[in-house]
C-alpha cells in the first residue's frame, strides 16, 4: 500500500474488498452503500470541485442514481436496498445544491483564463456523473453541461480567444444524439411497461414519436380517473392507487419556484426530462452566438444609418447585428437580433442558464421584500 494512500481512498479499497469477497447480495447491498457514505463525507468535507478531482484520480465509482418514484416503488422488504437507493439519491441531491451554488460564482465578472477553468470544471463534472444512467445522473449531468455553457459564452464573446479552443469545449458537451439515447435508457428502466416506439431516425423524428407514444398512454390516465372518479389534472395525487402502468404516466404538477434541479429532485417528471429533454436554452444562444462569429468576425456595436431614436423594434446593437448578417440570412436563417441579445447579456454581464437565472430573480426579488 502507498504510504501517502488517503484515509478516504483507503476506506473506497476496503469497502470494494468486502464487496468482492461476500457473495451474498446483502453484502454487495452493504458494500456499495459504505462508497456511497464515504463519497458523501469527502463531498461535504471537501467540497464540490476537490470532491470531483479525487473521484477522478482515484477512479470512485459513480453512484446509479434512480428517481425517487422509482425508488418508492421496491417492495418494503428490500429495507437494506432501499437504504442504498436513499443514500445514492442523498448524494445526488447533494452535488445537485453545490452546482447551484457554483452557479452564483459564475454571475460573477471574471477573466477569460477564469472562465476557461470555470467551463472545464463542469465539463469534468459531467464526464463523471454520466458514467451512470440513472434518471438523477440526467439530470445531473445536463445541469452541469448547461453551467459550462455559461462560461463558454463568455469565451465566444472574447475575440482573443482561440476559436479552435472554444470548438473544443462545445465537443465536450452531450450531443442531441447522445441526450436522447440517455433519456430513452431511463424510461427504459424505470418505466413498468416498454414506452413502444419506433427506434432510428432524427432526433427531432424520435421526439415526436415518444411525444405522441406519451400522449396516447395517458388516455388510459384519464379512463382511470373518470372510472374512480378523480380529477385528472390533479392525477398524480392518485399514483398510490393507480395499477402500475397508468401510475408511471401520472407525473407531478409543477413544483414550487424557482424550478430548478434541486427544488425537483424528489418529484417525478418523467415526461419532461426523458420525453421532451432537458438541454437549457443557453446551449442554443451560446451556439447561435458561435455561428454568428464564426461568418461574421466580430461583434459590431454601431448601429447602421437608418437605426434613429424613434426605433422600437431593435436596440442599438439588434440593429448592428442584423445588418451584419444580412448576407447570410438566406443560409443559416435571421439569427442576428438574437445573437445580438446573447451579446448584450454577456456585456451587462447577465448571461445565465435558466435555472440560474430562476435563483437570481428570487434572491434579487427577497433583497427588496420589506422585512
Amino acid at each position: 500500500m502507498r504510504r501517502n494512500l488517503s484515509l478516504v481512498t483507503f476506506l473506497l479499497m476496503v469497502a470494494a474488498c468486502s464487496a468482492q469477497t461476500e457473495p451474498s447480495s446483502d453484502g454487495k447491498i452493504k458494500a456499495e452503500l459504505e462508497r456511497v457514505h464515504v463519497m458523501q463525507e469527502q463531498l461535504d468535507r471537501s467540497g464540490l470541485w476537490p470532491f470531483f478531482d479525487a473521484a477522478k484520480s482515484e477512479s470512485w465509482f459513480v453512484p446509479w442514481i434512480h428517481s425517487d418514484y422509482w425508488v418508492g416503488r421496491l417492495p418494503e422488504k428490500q429495507e437494506e436496498r432501499i437504504k442504498l437507493e436513499r443514500a445514492k439519491r442523498a448524494f445526488g441531491l447533494s452535488i445537485a445544491e453545490a452546482l447551484d451554488s457554483e452557479a452564483l460564482k459564475i454571475t460573477q465578472p471574471a477573466d477569460s483564463t477564469t472562465r476557461e477553468g470555470q467551463a472545464k470544471r463542469f465539463l469534468d463534472a459531467a464526464d463523471w456523473l454520466r458514467q451512470s444512467r440513472g434518471y438523477g445522473n440526467l439530470l445531473l449531468v445536463t445541469r452541469a453541461e448547461n453551467l459550462a455553457y455559461v462560461p463558454i459564452g463568455y469565451l465566444v464573446a472574447d475575440l482573443n480567444y482561440p476559436t479552435n479552443d472554444i470548438t473544443a469545449l462545445m465537443k465536450r458537451a452531450s450531443t442531441p444524439e447522445e441526450d436522447l439515447d440517455f433519456r430513452l435508457a431511463v424510461l427504459d428502466e424505470e418505466a413498468p411497461e416498454p414506452i413502444n416506439v419506433e427506434r432510428g431516425g432524427s432526433v427531432n423524428q424520435m421526439n415526436d414519436r415518444l411525444d405522441i407514444a406519451w400522449a396516447k398512454k395517458m388516455n388510459a390516465v384519464a379512463t382511470w380517473c373518470k372510472e374512480n372518479g378523480a380529477y385528472f389534472p390533479k392525477a398524480s395525487k392518485h399514483r398510490a392507487k393507480m395499477p402500475p402502468e397508468c401510475a408511471f404516466l401520472a407525473d407531478d404538477e409543477v413544483s414550487t419556484p424557482p424550478y430548478t434541479t434541486v427544488n425537483k429532485w424528489d418529484e417525478k417528471h418523467h415526461r419532461s426530462f426523458c420525453i421532451y429533454g432537458t438541454i437549457d436554452g443557453i446551449r442554443h444562444r451560446v451556439d447561435t452566438l458561435y455561428l454568428f462569429f464564426s461568418r461574421v468576425g466580430s461583434f459590431p456595436t454601431n448601429p447602421p444609418p437608418w437605426f434613429g431614436p424613434q426605433e422600437k423594434k431593435y436596440t442599438a446593437i439588434e440593429a448592428a447585428f442584423s445588418e451584419a448578417w444580412e448576407p447570410f440570412d438566406s443560409t443559416y436563417g435571421p439569427i442576428g437580433q438574437s445573437a445580438a441579445r446573447v451579446y448584450e447579456a454577456i456585456r451587462s454581464n447577465r448571461l445565465m442558464d435558466w435555472e440560474t437565472a430562476q435563483v437570481v430573480e428570487t434572491l434579487e426579488k427577497a433583497k427588496t421584500q420589506p422585512k
